[in-house]
């Protein structure tokens, strides 16, 4: 499903979102990342982090650092937070949402991201 290049490439984020909506499937984090990084431009991007979160099996700390690191620009790395922050495990420490705020290069993004996790 992922790896489905059929159809025009405006397309294809829906197409995916629609998928695992109505077929009830899901993915693991790496496939929700080859996802993000297949959409081919930062509105789409976005989409992807804005529909995704609920069909991730496995979201996990690491999955969010990756997810950030992916991100091109800071609109995706801040998208990235505030759409998936909601699905980490719970009892997260201090120290891995500092983690998470050292992805990010610029200092308005990090004070940005540092509202998101609650800091």
């Amino acid at each position: 499903m992922i790896e489905d290049n059929s159809g025009p490439p405006d397309d294809y984020v829906d197409r995916v979102l629609k998928t695992l909506q109505h077929d009830n499937k899901s993915l693991s984090w790496r496939q929700a990342l080859t996802f993000f990084e297949k959409a081919p431009w930062t509105q789409q991007k976005c989409r992807v982090l804005e529909g995704v979160g609920p069909f991730i099996t496995d979201f996990s700390k690491e999955a969010m650092i990756e997810f950030i690191k992916k991100g091109p620009y800071s609109q995706e790395k801040l998208a990235a937070a505030k759409n998936l922050s909601q699905y980490l495990p719970p009892g997260l420490s201090y120290q891995d949402k500092t983690d998470f705020i050292k992805e990010y290069p610029y200092d308005h993004d990090k004070n940005e991201a540092k509202k998101i996790f609650g800091m």
